[in-house]
This record gives structure tokens, sequence and C-alpha cells, in this order.
């Protein structure tokens, strides 16, 4: 019987990607530049518009407001979408894992139910080659549930266990003879 294929090395790494951090310099800069040009844009509006009334004053604190709220908008949206990629980084990591542990369980079940079949088979050889005839027909009935059940996941071992069988019927005409 040949043993169960072993798992094969994963190429993904083991460990999660990472992706590179958003530094804090990296944001104050934004928001300074984000400042600046607001409050150039504040500037400009006061001096192109040349709020005189309480009303103008109110459109260009308005406008401005607004602007500081896209502003605000834009890096919020850029965190959310890097947080998106790392979260899903994790997810396809976790999966990786996953399958690979699956693949460890099913290897190792596959390995156990082959040594149950082959300590079966070994022990069924052993009772065909008892002396007493109760307990060759037991070998010969328990190779032959063997033989069954062994058959639907290995068919070349269904014929391993008939030919034991088929070599063994010499031998029980033998004994029967001798008697």
């Amino acid at each position: 019987m040949t043993d169960p294929p072993a798992v094969p090395e994963p190429t993904a790494p083991s460990v999660p990607p990472k992706m590179r951090p958003l530094r804090m310099r990296h944001v104050l800069a934004a928001v300074a530049v984000g400042l600046l040009v607001l409050g150039l844009a504040l500037v400009a509006d006061w001096l192109f518009l040349q709020p005189t009334d309480h009303e103008a004053w109110a459109d260009v604190v308005r406008s401005t407001v607004l602007a500081l709220g896209l502003l605000g908008a834009v890096p919020a949206g850029y965190v959310a979408y890097r947080k998106q990629q790392t979260t899903e980084a994790e997810h396809e990591h976790d999966q990786l894992k996953e399958r690979r542990r699956q693949a460890e369980l099913n290897n190792a079940n596959e390995r156990a139910t082959a040594k149950d079949f082959r300590d079966r088979y070994t022990a069924a050889a052993t009772q065909i080659g008892s002396d007493k005839a109760p307990i060759r027909l037991a070998g010969v009935y328990a190779l032959a549930q063997l033989a069954d059940q062994w058959g639907r996941t290995e068919p070349d071992q269904r014929q391993t266990c008939i030919d034991v069988l088929c070599s063994y019927l010499p031998y029980a005409v033998a004994i029967e003879g001798n008697r």
C-alpha cells in the first residue's frame, strides 16, 4: 500500500503581509498642508469678495467649513481604505492557515485509517495460519470483510485480500484431507 501524499508546502508567507504603517508625521503633514490651503482659500475669499455685511461673512465661513469637511473626508477615506486592505490580507492569511490545518488533519486521518487496515490484515492473515479450524474460519471471515471495506478506498488492496484467500484454499483442502 502506498502512503498518502504529503501535504505540499504552500508558497504563501506564513505571516500575514503587513502594509507600510501610516506614519503620524505623514498625517500631520497632510493636515498642515490642508490647513494652509484652507487658510489661503479663506484669505482669497476675503480679498476677492470683500465681505461687508454679516451675510457675506456667513458665506465665507460656510465655504471654509465645507472645505474643512472635505479636507477631513479625504484622509478619513484613505485610512478606511488602508484598514480594509489590512483586514482582507489578514483574512486571506487566516484562510490559508485553516486550509493547511485541514490538510494536515486529513493526512493524519488517512494515515490512521491505513494503519488500521494494515493491522487488521496482519491479524486476519495470522488467524488463517492458525492450527485450529475455528480460528482459521474467523480469519477467512475477517479477511473477506476487510476486502469489502478496504476495497472501497483502495481497490488494489481488495485484490490482495482475495489473493490471500485464494492461496489459502489449497492449504485448507490439504488440512481437511489429512483428517
